[in-house]
């Protein structure tokens, strides 16, 4: 092979990487990412544990943001079912989330490269709880722990933020996962009352 051809080949490789790499970056530019959720804060109140029967009261306040990464196109989400559940400490391998309670989230639109904040409030009364989920509140007044996780699932649509035309994605369903959410709580006894807040804020896990 000559060499005029041996440069010819390796220039056509080159055009072909760069076209490839050009095409990559445009479909990125044009195609929406998905949103960013994070836990900014968890507040508990009224708060207590009945040892007797395993039960629970209390009022949870979640605060999330909400950002949206995009330059080109704003989000509108519908309606959001939102879920408390509490993380058992146990080794097991397996184990269910002990479910608390639920809530609605109202719907609202979102700018592109705009955060927004907003508000979860959960309630539970009386609703019995496997003790191992409990296992980490101390009695003795000293502060204990208690880890919960949020799901929320939500419809939701991008729009182009010139057009207002709406872009189509492979779901219209978005599905949010919160975990690890420790909230710092003291009693001074199993049926004493109780409030926390979270030790740390967190990021969720976002998938459609």
């Amino acid at each position: 092979m000559s060499t005029r051809c041996r440069w010819f080949l390796c220039f056509l490789l080159f055009m072909v990487i760069a076209c490839s790499i050009t095409w990559v970056a445009v479909w990125c530019a044009s195609y929406p990412n998905l949103p960013e959720f994070r836990v900014h804060s968890v507040s508990v109140s009224n708060f207590s544990y009945f040892d007797s029967n395993a039960s629970v009261t209390g009022n949870w306040n979640v605060c999330f943001s909400v950002y949206n990464p995009n330059k080109k196109f704003s989000i509108s989400y519908d309606v959001a079912q939102s879920s408390l559940l509490y993380e058992p400490k146990t080794s097991y391998l397996f184990y269910a989330p002990e479910f608390t309670s639920e809530t609605r989230i109202p719907g609202f639109n979102q700018f592109a490269r705009n955060r927004t904040f907003i508000d979860a409030a959960f309630a539970s009364r009386d609703d019995y709880v496997d003790r191992g989920a409990l296992g980490d509140i101390n009695v003795d007044g000293t502060p204990g722990t208690i880890t919960f996780k949020v799901m929320l699932v939500a419809g939701f649509k991008f729009e182009d933020a010139r057009s207002g035309r709406v872009v189509d994605y492979e779901t219209e369903s978005l599905k949010v996962w919160c975990e690890g959410l420790v909230v710092s709580l003291s009693l001074s006894n199993r049926s004493a009352s109780g409030s926390g807040k979270l030790v740390k804020p967190r990021n969720c896990e976002v998938s459609s």
